[in-house]
Order: structure tokens, then C-alpha cells, then sequence
């Protein structure tokens, strides 16, 4: 108990003294850029854009004595698209994240390296014109494109791969009004002391994994959110996004926090040519292994070179 709070702490400090957002760097240096092949009165309120990026490796041998596997791929992608309306006090931002990575080897087959999909939609009005406190309410969808399997070794020594996850197992979806807090253009905290989290999973079978019922595939959690985003240019040509969730449920283990934290550093080459680094931290005590015992903190670190092409 005394290391989650430890491993929430240590992320709040981070994410508020450095970093923290989940999009693409754009969305506040662009709002006040006009749009293209749209009527004016929509150029002056909508700002719409998105970043494709793509990575790809490949290796193959033949009679190497340091051993290696005699094919490997590997191909990641990193969609992020925004569409955003400013006019006067009203806010109302929207992103769509989809991510997609696979790795494939002679030996091991196709197996699946990142798979996201996140759509948010978030609605701010300002107090006033001086003031840095505006009325809030978000609501967020998240799952994945494909199924996902535990990799591993069966009794007999062969390859099993274990089903555990699919499309819309699980899939969360967040409905939160609230308070946001926006010092500056790209860094807000936004607070909900009455949040609803529903967890779905269409499969069944894997309902346990996710803290859903046997026989049942909705899990329904009312409780406390806040969310801490970043958005900035940290050095030249290097952009930071990151986004740090916490919740907690008021219904079920209260004091238990869940963490969803989401960091990405774009490092630009040249126009097309950008480096990528994506670091994702998982934390969720309804999130079960098949065997029924806690997944625990849960990683997932990716690092690309390829193209980028800025919308």
C-alpha cells in the first residue's frame, strides 16, 4: 500500500514540476493559425491537425556464430489528431490518439509491441478573462485495435500464447464534470470530485481480468479524478507531451489510486525524420493476470526512429 502512494507521489512531483500532456505540441501554438478551405466564420474558431509518425526496423542472418534470429521486423505507429474550437470564454478541445506497433520473427512469429486507442473530448468555460479557473467537463474513451496475448511456454516446452485482451476488452469509458486549472497555454490539472468510470469488456471470458463479475461485462466506479497535462518544447527541436490520470474509487477500496501516466519526446531530424521516445506507466488493482493475481505496475517503453509528418 505505503509503494503505490510512494509511486503516485513521486508522479504528481514529476508531472507538476516538469512535464506532463497527451496530445501533440501544436494545439496551443496553432489556435490562432487561420484553416484552409473552410468558411471564415469556422477559420476563426476551429483549429484542426495531427501528427503521422512511423517507425520501421528489419534484420536478417545466415550462419552467424553470435546467434541472432535469421529474420526480424519490427513497425510502430503513432497517430495523434486534434480538432480544436476557442471563441471567447469557451474551450472545447478534442484528440484522438491511435497507436499500432508489431514486432515479427522467424522463430517467434508476429506478436503485437503497443496498440491504443484514446478519443477525448474536453469542454472548458472561463470564469473570466483574468481568471486562470474555468467550469470543465471531459469524458474519455480508451481500448485497443486487436486482440493481445500472454506470451509464454507450455507445460510441454511449446509456444502458447494466452488470449487476455481484445477490441472493446476491455475499453474505459470516463464521464467527468469538474474544475480545470490553466496557469499557462500548455500545462493544466483538472479536477473531478464526482467522477464516473465505466469498464466494459464484450468478451466474457476475460471479464475477471478487469475486475468485472463472472457472467457479466460492465464494471461501474464512481469516484474522484484528476488529470495533469503538459505540452511544451523542453530544449530545440525536442517536445515533450505527457499526461498523468489518478483515480480513485469512492465505492470500492477508497484510498486506492489508479494511475494512468503517458509520456512521449519527439526529437525533430529534419522536416520529415524525427526521433520518438514513448514511456507508458500503468497502475490498476482490478487489472488481473489469467491466474488471478494483481498485474501490478505495469511498463511500456518505445523507441523509434522514422518519419513524421506534421498535419
Amino acid at each position: 500500500m505505503y509503494k503505490k502512494y510512494l509511486i503516485v507521489a513521486t508522479l504528481l512531483v514529476a508531472a507538476t514540476a516538469t512535464f506532463g500532456q497527451n496530445a501533440i505540441k501544436d494545439i496551443q501554438s496553432q489556435a490562432s493559425q487561420p484553416l484552409t478551405g473552410l468558411p471564415d466564420s469556422l477559420k476563426k474558431t476551429w483549429t484542426i491537425g495531427g501528427l503521422l509518425s512511423l517507425t520501421f526496423s528489419q534484420g536478417s542472418s545466415s550462419n552467424w556464430a553470435g546467434g541472432a534470429q535469421d529474420f526480424s521486423m519490427a513497425l510502430n505507429t503513432a497517430n495523434n489528431f486534434f480538432a480544436v474550437y476557442k471563441k471567447g470564454f469557451n474551450r472545447w478541445d478534442n484528440i484522438l490518439v491511435m497507436n499500432y506497433g508489431f514486432t515479427q520473427t522467424s522463430q517467434q512469429g508476429l506478436q503485437k509491441s503497443s496498440d491504443l486507442i484514446d478519443l477525448t473530448s474536453k469542454y472548458a468555460r472561463q470564469f473570466d478573462s483574468a481568471s486562470k479557473w474555468s467550469f470543465a467537463f471531459m469524458a474519455d474513451f480508451r481500448t485497443q485495435f486487436t486482440n493481445g496475448y500472454n506470451y509464454g511456454k507450455s507445460v510441454t516446452g511449446a509456444d502458447s500464447n494466452q488470449l487476455i485482451s481484445g477490441f472493446l476488452a476491455p475499453a474505459y469509458i470516463l464521464i467527468s464534470p469538474g474544475f480545470q486549472w490553466q496557469p499557462v497555454g500548455y500545462f493544466g490539472i483538472f479536477m473531478s470530485p464526482l467522477s464516473s468510470r465505466i469498464t466494459v469488456c464484450t468478451n466474457q471470458a476475460l471479464a475477471p481480468n478487469f475486475g468485472i463479475d463472472s457472467g457479466k461485462t460492465i464494471f461501474y466506479q464512481l469516484g474522484a479524478y484528476a488529470s495533469i497535462t503538459y505540452n511544451h518544447q523542453i530544449l530545440k527541436n525536442v517536445v515533450y507531451n505527457g499526461r498523468l490520470d489518478l483515480y480513485t474509487d469512492y465505492l470500492k477500496n477508497f484510498g486506492d489510486v489508479d494511475v494512468y501516466f503517458t509520456n512521449q519526446l519527439v526529437m525533430k531530424i529534419n522536416k520529415i525524420l524525427s526521433a520518438t521516445y514513448s514511456l507508458s506507466i500503468i497502475y490498476d488493482d482490478n487489472a488481473k493476470r489469467p491466474d488471478g493475481t494483481l498485474w501490478g505496475t505495469q511498463l511500456q517503453s518505445l523507441l523509434g526512429i522514422g518519419l513524421a509528418v506534421k498535419l
